[in-house]
């Protein structure tokens, strides 16, 4: 699974930024909950798990005020390609659980939009819980089976089956010796229809990966029903923040 989300992010990784940059607004909105949420302090090591191209974890950084660089740890050596000297961030090529097998030591990690992609996540917690410090904490974000983002009838059936629930990821956390705490944020937005359906061609998130072209076509023309008259798409996003703290 790790693999294909390293093939995944390898095809789409000179077009990842401008896929997902969402808007401003959301960008900024979704980094300043995660430094809140994660209580990420100046002096704290952190480390971005999954991080792709650090778009993310550079805003992350920043807003925290972090004293030493950001790791941004990404099995695709394309998506950290896209990283820059002067974005003060550390680049670690390596999947979630070869990292979490290392003997580094650090405050706070997130895991941003990639647990779905990860089946040995017993490991994985256990790893986390093993590298993290004794006041640190890691946070999953993630979205629900019933995501409200507008994809087609398939595409939403695809991507509640690959998600995990919020309560066995909370049973997992404390399986591996870390107390789990949870809520959930709404942001809505709008969205310029036709970069939408672009977005969807160029096949931004892993559920849409499988579709082809044809699949993709016949999708958007499913929701060009509910969106023909309407030139932005508005909607309310619905995100899920877990934390694990150890015991």
């Amino acid at each position: 699974m790790m693999q294909n989300r390293a093939n995944h992010f390898d095809t789409i990784a000179d077009e990842f930024n401008g896929l997902w940059q969402m808007t401003p607004d959301y960008r900024n909105w979704m980094s300043e909950t995660i430094v809140s949420v994660l209580d990420l302090r100046s002096d704290e090591c952190f480390v971005d798990l999954g991080g792709g191209t650090g778009s993310y974890t550079r805003l992350i950084a920043k807003k925290a005020d972090l004293q030493s660089p950001a790791l941004c740890v990404e099995p695709s050596k394309k998506m950290l390609s896209q990283i820059e000297e002067s974005d003060h961030l550390k680049p670690v090529h390596a999947d979630a659980l070869s990292f979490c097998t290392s003997e580094i030591r650090y405050d706070k990690i997130l895991l941003k939009e990639m647990i779905h992609f990860v089946e040995e996540r017993k490991a994985l917690f256990q790893g986390i819980k093993r590298q993290l410090c004794e006041n640190g904490r890691v946070l999953i974000v993630t979205r629900p089976k019933n995501t409200p983002l507008p994809f087609f009838t398939a595409a939403l059936e695809r991507f509640a089956q690959g998600q995990p629930s919020v309560e066995s990821l909370e049973k997992e956390l404390e399986d591996a010796g870390l107390r789990p705490f949870s809520r959930t944020e709404e942001f809505s937005f709008g969205i310029s229809k036709e970069r939408w359906y672009g977005m969807l061609r160029n096949r931004f998130m892993s559920n849409l990966q499988n579709f082809t072209d044809e699949e993709i076509e016949e999708g958007i023309v499913q929701l060009e029903k509910t969106f023909e008259a309407q030139t932005i798409i508005a909607f309310r996003d619905r995100i899920i923040f877990i934390c694990g703290e150890p015991l």
